[in-house]
């Protein structure tokens, strides 16, 4: 497994455009994957990638969901959060 810091992940602030919300996300999955992060860690690994608003939602949206939170889980609350289904194709 690569160390994921050595592949210079880009933070995420919350305020970015829908497009940039979309490839920050891809960015984020294919160093997952580079990296060898498995899913049951990958919450954790993104939550120090999470800066500013998108940090204090997830602090937020974290305390609410069962535990341990699911790769999935976070997709599925990131993505109604910062990507919603207006801006999907």
């Amino acid at each position: 497994m690569i160390d994921f810091s050595h592949l210079h992940p880009i933070v995420f602030i919350g305020e970015e455009g829908h497009l940039n919300v979309e490839q920050w996300l891809i960015n984020t999955e294919n160093l997952l994957v580079a990296a060898g992060i498995p899913e049951t860690d990958r919450v954790d690994v993104v939550r120090i990638q999470l800066m500013g608003v998108s940090h204090l939602w997830w602090l937020t949206e974290e305390s609410h969901l069962p535990k341990p939170v699911t790769w999935k889980t976070f997709l599925e609350v990131f993505l109604a959060k910062f990507f919603p289904d207006i801006t999907k194709i």
